[in-house]
């Protein structure tokens, strides 16, 4: 569980063109961490004499950091390699199951200017909390706690009624007896 493997990450960049605030951006994913509880869930080795294999825990206090980058300064041959190489080492970096969020998020401050401010954030989640639709959800998310976080304005989403815990829950509590073993032939 400690040792992770970066086949599962699934990393993602965008371009950011224009002015771009990482603190509005930093609460953004904030609130979509709390908002989340897979995205809060760490799993530890061993849990009850219960419970074999690892145990979920979902973290209620967690500390987030937007990591970023300024590489304003480089020169654009020395830029262009520091953009491929952070994108690179935080694509390839496992998460630790037993300690990270199962997300984390980099903005690449390449450029600045009245109309040429540039730069790239890059979001990885890990896959035991996320898949490709997820990630169409955690944007459009994303895109709204931003727009509310630059205007100073209070989370704008309905809390979640039903995390996917419960899902689990329930279909664990399903599928057992007949409709397991109907399922199972």
């Amino acid at each position: 569980i400690n040792e992770g493997s970066a086949q599962y990450n699934m990393p993602c960049a965008f371009r950011v063109t224009g002015q771009f605030d990482a603190d509005a951006a930093e609460l953004a994913i904030s609130r979509i961490i709390n908002r989340h509880q897979s995205l809060r869930t760490v799993f530890k080795a061993h849990g009850s004499e219960q419970a074999e294999g690892p145990v979920q825990q979902v973290l209620e206090q967690f500390n987030f950091v937007l990591t970023r980058h300024d590489l304003r300064h480089l020169a654009p041959q020395a830029r262009e390699q520091q953009t491929s190489q952070l994108i690179s080492e935080d694509s390839r970096a496992p998460f630790n199951l037993a300690e990270d969020l199962m997300i984390r998020t980099a903005y690449l401050h390449l450029s600045s200017g009245e109309e040429n401010n540039q730069g790239i954030l890059l979001f990885n989640m890990h896959h035991i909390a996320s898949d490709g639709w997820s990630l169409g959800v955690l944007i459009k998310e994303f895109i709204e706690q931003y727009q509310a976080a630059v205007q100073g304005l209070a989370d704008p989403l309905v809390p979640l009624e039903i995390q996917y815990a419960d899902y689990g829950h329930w279909q664990r509590s399903w599928l057992k007896g007949e409709v397991l073993d109907t399922q199972l032939n």
